[in-house]
């Protein structure tokens, strides 16, 4: 007997996802588990009754969940492990790793096929020399409080000078990012910084508003479909009252033709040290006045905000139910070419 425990803290799941559809094709005898804190709370009846067994258990109690795979793995021939949830992507790839050591047959993304999706900074130092990488300097606490004033002014120095772009390593959604202008600015932000538990980049600045985010569904290392869509602004500029939002840009766009290159070289690039996973992915880069592109991040998750459900009126793919299909081995729905344009927007 397999089991297919997907896991999940709040937000993974959507209602556009037909998890008795996909269920119903995991092979004969095969169970399919919930791991969660709360969403078990926000589904519907028929949604619950989808999962053969739910586990609410808080995913800070790391030995409690360690103890739940291996009492499951125990009672099956394979454990198969999957999320859409990129802030517990670190525990289950290590988790995974160290269960499998220890000779639990227990499938999923290892910790080296995800560590570029879910830390920035393993992201920029795995694209190494390509030029679309901006200058960044992983934020030393422990450096910083032997001697401040040379550690600020080394870091100041390596990125080229003011302005500077600092934000969190592991957070989503411009979560934490600041623009930092002076060395006093600097100084106060790296106080603040040593107060919580994050772990921190400092970047170049990349001036302009023209971000741009490329949605992919990668198999075996292939990408099957992808999209372009331009924001209307930065998404850091959420937090000074710009309306977040984004639409979608034709094939025949340049533009779009060349963030698709982009998006292959930074694949291709990720393919060289680890084998990429089976994943829906998020990629978000500028385009500068010149034409050439500055590499921002990239998730293995479906898009949040309004993305998906923009694709799914447009007649696009559901982004979030082919992710857990690529995650669970089932066969993907067909990505035929979007027959319309949409977009979303908050205010």
């Amino acid at each position: 007997m397999r089991i297919y425990l997907m896991i999940s803290q709040d937000y993974s799941l959507i209602p556009e996802t037909d998890l008795s559809e996909m269920k119903a094709e995991l092979p004969e005898s095969a169970q399919l588990h919930l791991l969660t804190e709360t969403i078990h709370t926000r589904l519907t009846k028929e949604q619950l009754g989808v999962f053969d067994t739910i586990h609410a258990l808080p995913f800070g109690d790391f030995s409690a969940v360690v103890e739940l795979f291996k009492k499951l793995a125990d009672s099956c021939d394979e454990l198969h492990l999957t999320s859409h949830d990129e802030y517990i992507f670190e525990t289950l790839g290590k988790t995974r790793d160290a269960l499998a050591s220890e000779g639990y047959k227990v499938h999923g993304f290892t910790h080296k096929q995800i560590a570029p999706f879910m830390n920035k900074v393993e992201t920029k130092t795995r694209l190494g020399d390509l030029d679309i990488v901006p200058r960044f300097v992983r934020f030393d606490k422990a450096a910083y409080q032997v001697d401040s004033e040379t550690y600020a002014r080394d870091v100041v120095s390596k990125i080229g000078g003011f302005p500077l772009f600092c934000k969190p390593i592991n957070l989503a959604c411009s979560v934490g990012a600041s623009k930092i202008e002076t060395e006093e600015a600097f100084s106060r932000w790296c106080t603040q910084a040593l107060r919580d538990d994050l772990e921190y980049e400092v970047d170049e600045f990349i001036p302009g508003d023209d971000l741009y985010h490329c949605d992919s569904i990668v198999k075996k290392g292939e990408v099957l479909w992808a999209q372009v869509s331009r924001y209307v602004y930065p998404c850091a500029w959420f937090g000074r009252s710009y309306p977040l939002g984004s639409y979608m840009l034709s094939s025949t766009d340049e533009r779009a033709a060349s963030l698709l290159e982009v998006n292959k070289i930074v694949l291709d690039r990720l393919a060289e040290t680890a084998e990429l996973p089976n994943a829906v992915t998020h990629l978000e880069a500028f385009r500068l006045p010149d034409g050439k592109w500055k590499f921002v991040e990239i998730a293995a998750r479906a898009p949040g905000a309004w993305v998906k459900e923009a694709y799914l009126m447009a007649g696009g793919p559901n982004l979030e139910e082919q992710h857990y299909r690529l995650a669970l081995g089932l066969d993907l729905k067909p990505s035929s070419t979007l027959l319309n344009a949409a977009g979303w927007i908050f205010y």
